[in-house]
């Protein structure tokens, strides 16, 4: 059952892995039309990373 679980984390841990990685590069690949856009770009992805993190 130990090694059941640690496989769907190891999954999980990799899913998140690819879906943080999609959206950094979707975010900073496409330059912000304003400062405004720029700035809750960013605050996106500082968010994204902590929820990530935790």
């Amino acid at each position: 059952m130990l090694q059941q679980l640690a496989v769907v984390r190891g999954a999980a841990n990799g899913l998140m892995s690819e879906v943080l990685e999609s959206h950094l590069r979707e975010e900073f690949t496409h330059p912000a039309a304003s400062p405004e856009q720029r700035r809750e770009g960013i605050d996106a992805a500082v968010t994204l990373v902590r929820s990530y993190l935790k």
